[in-house]
């Protein structure tokens, strides 16, 4: 870690290339003077006029708990009288909310095959930070950069480590379109934790599967009154909540199978499609089944990182070549630098 109130021109050379700016500040390219590599910094403001200062130290001791391939990986940290100097790791792909925009080639967005992938790399980076107790709470599209192809989380300025495995939050913080049920709810309920993460993850994968819609986003911003009447007003309806009361997803018809007992019981008809093939409700029923799983609206039935990990349509990615490749690939979507 970078020593406080050292000279950071010491160490990098900062370049003209501005890769993002926000609310907080900016953040530049540069240029690690001991080993020639590229770094990104970002360059926080201390004094916000009307604004309540945030803790940086406290977002770098989150990033800095949890070191995994799917998370921004941080360098060190450089303080003057005026900003702080988050060095971060370089990502070359910007972020990962360009690559979901619709694209004329593909009105439904990229293939199954590629879509889990990066599924598996959005679910290892929740995982990683699940199991050290830290809850997001902010992930989303914009929060995932890409590093030569790979995915990675990013912005941990509302994250929060939980005192106790069991600990429950009451605060209501995220990005509109990406908030749980139980987020929505407050200050009614019983509060919420990891899980709201894993629910945003399902937003996320929806946006993969259907050419980059959220479904509580309309013409760019969030439509209030359509969440409320799609979202909010079923809460009062038991397991009315989920992707296919949310999305409108059309199930097969069920059949009457007897079996050989004599009984009939009801079974759903299986889809005549291969692994990852869309159907015309957008998803596959492999993909769909996890959406399903992500997307409902009891914290405690919602599928936790672990479990989505092992969900036979994350398991069989590596087995299915996909788009007509031998590997997943990022082909068709250009890399714009952004931050």
């Amino acid at each position: 870690m970078g020593l406080l109130f050292s000279d950071l021109s010491d160490c990098y050379d900062i370049e003209e290339v501005k890769l993002g700016e926000g609310s907080f500040g900016q953040v530049w390219r540069a240029i690690d003077k001991r080993n020639s590599e590229i770094v990104a910094i970002k360059q926080l403001v201390k004094k916000r006029p009307d604004k309540r200062q945030p803790d940086y130290r406290y977002e770098v001791d989150i990033m800095q708990r949890v070191l995994h391939e799917h998370i921004l990986k941080f360098i060190g940290m450089w303080e003057d009288a005026t900003d702080i100097y988050l060095v971060l790791e370089y990502c070359d792909g910007g972020d990962f909310s360009h690559k979901l925009k619709f694209r004329p080639e593909q009105p439904m967005g990229p293939c199954e095959p590629v879509v889990a992938e990066w599924l598996f790399q959005v679910c290892s980076a929740i995982g990683a930070l699940h199991a050290a107790f830290i809850v997001h709470r902010d992930v989303n599209p914009k929060n995932f950069m890409l590093s030569r192809g790979v995915l990675k989380l990013a912005d941990f300025g509302i994250a929060l480590l939980l005192p106790r495995e069991d600990a429950m939050l009451f605060k209501r913080s995220g990005t509109p379109g990406f908030m749980a049920p139980e987020q929505c709810m407050l200050p009614e309920g019983e509060g919420y934790s990891r899980p709201v993460d894993m629910w945003a993850a399902g937003i996320v994968l929806h946006m993969m599967l259907h050419g980059g819609r959220n479904p509580c986003i309309e013409n760019g911003k969030l439509d209030i009154s359509r969440f409320e009447r799609t979202v909010v007003k079923r809460l009062s309806v038991p397991k009315a909540w989920n992707a296919k009361t949310l999305h409108c997803t059309v199930e097969p018809p069920e059949v009457q199978i007897a079996t050989s007992d004599g009984e009939v019981s009801a079974r759903r008809r299986p889809r005549k499609n291969s692994w990852g093939t869309k159907t015309s409700q957008g998803a596959s029923p492999e993909a769909q089944e996890l959406l399903e799983r992500l997307l409902t609206s009891g914290q405690r039935k919602r599928a936790t990182a672990e479990e989505a990990l092992k969900h036979p349509w994350l398991a069989c990615r590596e087995t299915v070549s996909p788009c007509g490749t031998e590997s997943a690939s990022f082909s068709g979507f250009d890399r714009q630098l952004s931050y």
